[in-house]
């Protein structure tokens, strides 16, 4: 056992068993870096990621690995979800060494935390010409000894790269901003099937919300109609039990990636209601009721916060608890329901769905709606088959629920909440928005900042940029639908507290007082999440169109112009902030003609 038994941090503690000597991101460990002069390995995921799982069962559980790990290296663990910035920081450094990134993010560091190589899962052994996590730790540990100054002097070009990423590079205006940004978007549209890119696919529901608010031109409304569609009929959703997977294997939304994270269902409900709000679909209301009816009844805290994640994996197993064997399905099914389920989700005696890593059939059949089958699907059948066969599911292990309450991600969820309120104004949602947003304000903000996490009565790290950014959002639209004085007087103390401890002549991620970083990471862009330079323009535009004053307005273009980098270059990675202004009433930039 090592030292990650002492931590209440579930993914943490999923590692407290491994023969290697891991240890907490902290002092201790840091200074044993520096003191021993020794290298670090440093691994960060999620409790709720399957490759993470993956990665521990093949190599970190390897003890002839472990050995070459814990004489060589301190080897450190990192939950992506607890320290935000760390993991930020880390994975832009991957993106500049290798072009790509994901969880895990494995890296080897200097005994002064500088990156010098980064990679994410890898099998144990060798594999064609794919070295192996075993032959890998290996040529590392030998290099550090023989050819340590290249190292540090890739660790060093490394820091500078970032460093010039970093600079803040003023913006000059052209007006066109908007129609760039649609321009590239549109190259990146899937026409046929929706969605951004090809495969893998991920919802990016900052970029369609920005092109929701384009009512005046039909091809954008059609496509996100269609990308919708295909979202809530594909098993990228959970038909039986409601929520979104994390993201589509294939290009047509079929196959999932199993994790549901909190923040994919406040997102994508935010989504939905402004798509049932544009096109009044059952299919969209559907998605959005059995999305919240999902939120409610697993992810939701008695203490009315919710959790963060569950897992891809239950009983070792990807997807497990959400896949069907055809014969499973038949036996719980009558013969006319199974008959009608048959048709609608082509279930298949060798199974519908593919593994991720070798594309091969497993057998297993994944529930979406076929859209050949479109104009046939009676929902309210279908829906009375999905109710049989949740209590079927119910009989399996349920994947782990990650207990982490986050105020970033439960920021966007009340988000969602009083955009959910706003369409349908019922009590029990007012009265979830209140609970929620007390939970919040008495559990994190605490003498007047805002904390992280809070795992098991126990607050942990500091807010980042996301949890400020997200909570201000958040409380913008608490203002706007309920009007309580105290609430905009608590926006005008965080706002002021945010100045204060996230920015001077730019915004970055983690507080001044953060000083276990080599860099203090920033984060521009829109892509899975909103960024916080997003959030924080939505709410300035809030405050100027409820006091009128020029100054949120003069400091929404002073972020614009000085802190978005590549604004005026690449004005799609920044879509939220035109979603924004749209949202205000800003129908074109009020940049435009100043």
């Amino acid at each position: 056992m090592n030292l990650l038994a002492q931590s209440k941090n579930l993914y943490l503690q999923q590692h407290k068993d491994n023969p290697i000597f891991w240890q907490p991101w902290g002092e201790k460990a840091l200074l044993e870096a520096r003191e021993k002069d020794k290298p670090i390995f440093l691994s960060i995921g999620y409790s709720s990621c399957h490759w993470c799982h993956v990665m521990a069962r093949e190599s970190f559980s390897d003890k002839k690995i472990a050995e070459i790990l814990n004489e060589n290296f301190v080897c450190i663990k990192v939950d992506r979800e607890e320290r935000v910035d760390l993991d930020t920081l880390y994975m832009q450094a991957c993106y500049v060494l290798n072009g790509y990134g994901g969880w895990p993010l494995n890296l080897f560091l200097t005994p002064e935390k500088k990156p010098f190589l980064a990679f994410t899962y890898l099998p144990k052994e060798n594999l064609l010409d794919r070295v192996g996590f075993k032959e890998l730790v290996k040529r590392i540990s030998i290099l550090w000894k023989r050819e340590r100054k290249m190292l540090e002097e890739t660790a060093l070009e490394l820091e500078n790269v970032l460093k010039q990423q970093y600079l803040p590079v003023k913006n000059e205006f052209t007006g066109q901003e908007l129609e760039l940004a649609l321009t590239q978007l549109k190259e990146d549209i899937d026409w046929e099937f929706g969605g951004l890119g090809k495969a893998p696919k991920f919802f990016l529901v900052p970029s369609w919300l920005f092109l929701s608010s384009i009512r005046d031109r039909e091809e954008f409304g059609s496509i996100v109609k269609k990308t919708l569609r295909h979202m809530a009929r594909g098993g990228v959703f959970d038909q039986i039990g409601g929520g979104f997977f994390r993201y589509s294997v294939d290009r047509e939304w079929k196959l999932p990636h199993f994790e549901k994270i909190l923040y994919d269902q406040a997102l994508n409900l935010l989504l939905f209601l402004r798509g049932y709000k544009l096109f009044g679909e059952d299919i969209f209301l559907r998605t959005i009721e059995k999305t919240l009816n999902f939120c409610f009844q697993k992810m939701q805290a008695p203490n009315n916060g919710f959790f963060s994640s569950l897992s891809a994996e239950s009983e070792g197993k990807e997807g497990k608890y959400y896949l069907w064997r055809a014969e499973e399905l038949e036996k719980t099914l009558s013969k006319s329901e199974f008959s009608y389920l048959k048709e609608i989700s082509k279930i298949e005696d060798k199974g519908n769905f593919k593994e991720e890593a070798s594309g091969s059939y497993t057998g297993e059949n994944i529930i979406f709606l076929s859209p050949e089958k479109v104009g046939s699907i009676d929902l309210n059948k279908l829906d009375k088959i999905f109710a049989k066969l949740l209590l079927k599911r119910e009989e399996k292990v349920l994947p782990e629920i990650d207990r982490k309450i986050l105020c970033d991600y439960n920021s966007l969820f009340l988000f969602a909440l009083c955009e959910y309120y706003q369409l349908f104004p019922q009590e029990k949602i007012k009265t979830a928005i209140k609970n929620l947003f007390f939970f919040l304000k008495d559990t994190f903000y605490i003498q007047d900042e805002l904390y992280h996490s809070f795992i098991e009565g126990e607050i942990g790290s500091k807010g980042t940029a996301y949890d400020y950014t997200y909570f201000l959002m958040a409380l913008s639209r608490v203002y706007w639908l309920f009007k309580e004085e105290f609430v905009l007087d608590l926006i005008l103390r965080l706002l002021d507290k945010f100045w204060e401890l996230f920015a001077d002549e730019d915004i970055y991620l983690s507080s001044k007082g953060s000083q276990d970083l080599f860099l203090r990471p920033k984060q521009y862009f829109d892509n899975t999440l909103i960024s916080p330079l997003s959030a924080l323009v939505y709410t300035l535009l809030f405050l100027y169109r409820l006091k009128g004053k020029d100054a949120y307005l003069h400091k929404v273009k002073d972020i614009l112009q000085f802190s978005a980098r590549n604004f005026t270059q690449y004005p799609a990675n920044y879509s939220f902030v035109f979603f924004a202004l749209r949202e205000w009433d800003f129908l074109e930039p009020f940049w435009k003609t100043s």
